[in-house]
């Protein structure tokens, strides 16, 4: 994970694909600006549109692949709105992706890098 100057946050959380078939795969999460919201309309979330458009804008890229080893493009169509990429995925690793992949990016989204210098902050006056 790449680290911001000055700060330990990282800058792109990658979450590692779980699902057999899916090893070396992976989403890669925007490592800032995280806020309380995104978990409570996750959680509040009514339909599988509003729930993609969430996950969608948190989402910088990936690499995934479909049932015979395709890519699936991140952005097929720039002029596309993202969450239409969404279609494309199927249906175990939508499921990974909009629940276990998201949640696990939002836990890790308050830690630090764990590859970064961990240098004691200075008391402050």
């Amino acid at each position: 994970m790449a680290e911001e100057s000055g700060n330990k946050l990282p800058v792109v959380i990658r979450i590692e694909c779980s699902l057999p078939g899916h090893e070396g795969e992976h989403v890669d999460f925007k490592g800032k600006g995280w806020k309380y919201r995104h978990l409570r309309l996750w959680e509040s979330s009514l339909g599988a549109d509003e729930l993609v458009e969430l996950i969608a804008e948190r989402i910088l890229g990936w690499k995934l692949t479909d049932e015979d080893g395709a890519g699936i493009p991140f952005r097929p169509d720039p002029e596309q709105p993202l969450k239409e990429a969404f279609d494309d995925l199927p249906g175990p690793l939508a499921r990974w992706l909009v629940s276990m992949a998201y949640l696990d990016a939002y836990r890790q989204a308050g830690l630090p890098d764990p590859n970064a210098s961990s240098r004691p902050r200075e008391p402050e006056s």
